[in-house]
């Protein structure tokens, strides 16, 4: 099984994150056997299950740009992508007409969010920021709140 999601890659978990990086290189070799073996089909609509890579064939492109969005992200959240070379200068052989483009539709998004709800839970959320805490100190024994800076002047306690 090969993944491509369409979501941001901020939404994705840790196993879908890792998953998605290393597989998604597969659809370019995948689209230079098809094209080797003649026209390349060019479904129209995103799609899950059968059909979902074919669509991805003649959209290069876009799967270049996510492979670097899914490396980014990677390197956010503090993991080490052994892979950095971007795949359009990996695949820089590949004929024009496979560098497609193509930009999510609400759609596909939602058809995506779905399947990784099926599959592996919920998207990434990431962890809320920690509360910042007032800066306290103890006076004989009792918590107080944060000392003022000793000025000109003021007495020393």
């Amino acid at each position: 099984m090969t993944r491509i999601n369409c979501i941001p890659v901020q939404e994705l978990t840790r196993q879908h994150l890792i998953a998605e990086y290393r597989e998604l290189p597969r659809v370019f070799a995948l689209a230079r056997k098809a094209h080797e073996r003649g026209p390349v089909p060019r479904p129209t609509e995103y799609t899950l299950g059968k059909g979902h890579l074919l669509f991805f064939y003649t959209r290069l492109g876009y799967l270049a740009r996510r492979q670097a969005d899914l490396v980014l992200e990677m390197q956010r959240r503090g993991y080490r992508p052994s892979y950095l070379t971007p795949l359009e200068q990996a695949y820089a052989d590949l004929p024009a007409e496979l560098w497609g483009d193509w930009q999510p539709t609400p759609q596909a998004q939602h058809l995506n969010r779905q399947r990784i709800a099926e599959r592996g839970g919920p998207a990434y959320a990431p962890p809320a920021p920690a509360a910042k805490k007032k800066a306290t100190h103890i006076v004989d024994g009792q918590e107080q709140g944060a000392p003022t800076p000793l000025g000109k002047g003021q007495p020393v306690p």
